[in-house]
């Protein structure tokens, strides 16, 4: 059986990810010219980025997690 090795957390990486679609969607939303479709594949994507995120938190602070 192959070692386990500590996983990378990458939770402040997701946290700067939406934050940057923040910003993107933002410029968008005040007129910012992209292509047909673009803000809805961005919306997907931050909405995809936040869920896991969420789970990742949920993870961590659960009791398993912990100990």
């Amino acid at each position: 059986m192959a070692p386990e090795f500590p996983k990378p957390d990458i939770r402040p990486q997701l946290r700067e990810l939406l934050a940057w679609y923040e910003d993107v969607l933002e410029r968008i939303a005040s007129g910012a010219l992209v292509e047909p479709g673009m803000a809805e594949r961005l919306s997907e994507e931050r909405e995809f980025a936040a869920r896991h995120l969420e789970l990742l938190d949920a993870h961590e602070e659960s009791p398993q997690a912990t100990g």
